[in-house]
């Protein structure tokens, strides 16, 4: 694709390709004719700032199926992703109970099988990756349009190298992108409302509501780093001293940097793994080095695991017996992260009205999970955000 303006005047471009903008993509294409067989199917993009698709959803880099990023759905209270996804994908999404916490489930393949299925199921050529938005002008056409205004899309061809080394996620699509103009008579922008204050700049500015929801927005799980440990053996399931080893659970920060631990074995058991939410200390030599990460982790969960009396011989096995090390780093994703140093994990969030709230008479709307009004932050909001939208799309 060379830079310059695109002459193709799209009816719908997306910006963002996690779970919500891919969800919007795939109804849209997916869409029966409006009126006969023989109508135009709408033309549509989606744009992707980094080298994959996924968004917050990732898995390891050696294939085992370990979640790296967003990993569980609660069936009892997110009907969106217990009924709405195997009804469109028109096949069931696999899901098997959380090994330690019945009440949650997590995905075969990991929460990353999703983005497959979606993005499998759509046009490589509609899809670009590396493709940042940096700005967004409402243009006045002339009074022979059928519409009043079109909606000129900037993208930047500014690279981050973070993402060569992405883990397992969706690489699907043109990655060749160079600075380009997209026209669109609607836009829906599916990205962190944090990130779309910081990176897109807006041609008329958006309502004084909107930028100050977004700033004052943060990204959940952006500032997380996620570390997963693998052993030869789930030993953590078998009894010690007449008890019970638990393994999900909060951990107390004084003791290290993780602040939760849980059982990431993969349903079959041929993956036994434990994976810890962490915030790593931008001055601490965790902050660029895995190993050092790895035990300081395995060194907290020990502590905890010694002073409910578990025996040695198990301590020993969680601080000696791991095989891999697998790491995310979130806070360093440019286009996931406002923060590359994080010192807080902010609180879940809130729904806010505002994030949801469409600017430019319509077209121009916002999906992605902050944006939802019901679930905000996790993989039920991205896929609620999106049904909303496609609501407010003809």
């Amino acid at each position: 694709m060379l830079a310059g303006q695109c002459t193709e005047i799209l009816d719908l471009l997306i910006i963002g390709g996690g779970l919500s903008g891919l969800m919007v993509a795939h109804d849209y294409h997916h869409r029966p004719p409006a009126t006969s067989p023989t109508t135009t199917k709408p033309s549509w993009k989606l744009l992707e700032a980094r080298q994959v698709l996924g968004g917050r959803l990732a898995n390891d880099d050696q294939g085992r199926k370990i979640d790296l990023g967003g990993a569980w759905i609660w069936p009892h209270h997110q009907p969106n992703l217990k009924h709405l996804l195997p009804q469109i994908l028109n096949e069931e999404i696999s899901t098997f109970a959380q090994p330690d916490d019945p009440s949650s489930t997590r995905i075969d393949g990991g929460a990353v099988a999703l983005i497959h299925a979606l993005s499998n199921d759509l046009p490589s050529e509609n899809i670009q990756l590396n493709a940042p938005v940096t700005k967004c002008t409402r243009v006045k056409l002339d009074s022979e349009s059928s519409a009043s205004h079109l909606i000129e899309v900037e993208t930047s061809s500014t690279r981050s190298s973070q993402d060569d080394d992405d883990r397992d996620t969706a690489d699907h699509g043109d990655s060749s992108s160079t600075s380009q103009v997209y026209r669109a008579r609607q836009v829906v922008i599916a990205v962190p409302p944090k990130l779309i204050s910081k990176h897109i700049h807006f041609e008329p500015p958006l309502s004084t509501a909107k930028q100050r929801a977004m700033e004052a927005s943060h990204t959940w799980m952006a500032g997380v780093t996620k570390v997963s440990l693998v052993y030869p053996t789930r030993f953590w399931t078998q009894p010690t001293n007449n008890s019970t080893i638990n393994t999900n659970m909060g951990l107390p920060t004084h003791l290290g940097p993780a602040f939760q631990v849980y059982d990431a074995s993969t349903r079959d058991g041929s993956v036994a793994a434990i994976t810890f939410f962490a915030l790593v200390s931008p001055e601490s030599e965790a902050a660029s080095n895995d190993k050092v990460l790895a035990k300081l982790v395995t060194n907290q969960l020990a502590q905890v695991w010694a002073y409910f009396e578990y025996d040695k011989e198990v301590v020993d096995q969680l601080q000696n017996s791991y095989l891999e090390v697998h790491i995310k780093r979130w806070p360093l994703e440019t286009y996931i992260s406002e923060d590359p140093a994080p010192r807080r994990i902010h609180p879940h969030p809130h729904p806010v009205p505002a994030l949801a709230a469409g600017e430019w008479d319509g077209t121009l709307l916002f999906a992605g999970s902050e944006s939802d009004q019901e679930s905000p932050g996790v993989m039920e909001g991205a896929i609620g955000a999106a049904l909303r939208v496609l609501q407010e799309i003809p």
